[in-house]
């Protein structure tokens, strides 16, 4: 499993975040605070507090190229 700290400002960085996992045949949740939803689900992130970061649970070992496609979101 791959876990990243991942910030969301604005309804652009939602949009391309979810363009970038779409194709992710694996589960993806993204957790803030006490919440947890499928980060498939646009309207799952839209639902999160998003003035903290979040973290990125990715159910895989095989992707190589997630955090590349993510790098944008990652916190720094």
């Amino acid at each position: 499993m791959l876990e990243l700290k991942i910030i969301l400002k604005n309804y652009d960085d939602i949009e391309a975040f979810s363009e970038a996992i779409k194709e992710c045949d694996y589960d993806i949740f993204l957790i803030s605070g006490n919440s947890r939803v499928n980060a498939k689900s646009t309207l799952g992130i839209y639902c999160l507090d998003h003035s903290n970061p979040m973290t990125l649970q990715a159910h895989t070992d095989s992707d190589p190229q997630l955090a590349e496609r993510l790098a944008p979101f990652i916190e720094r």
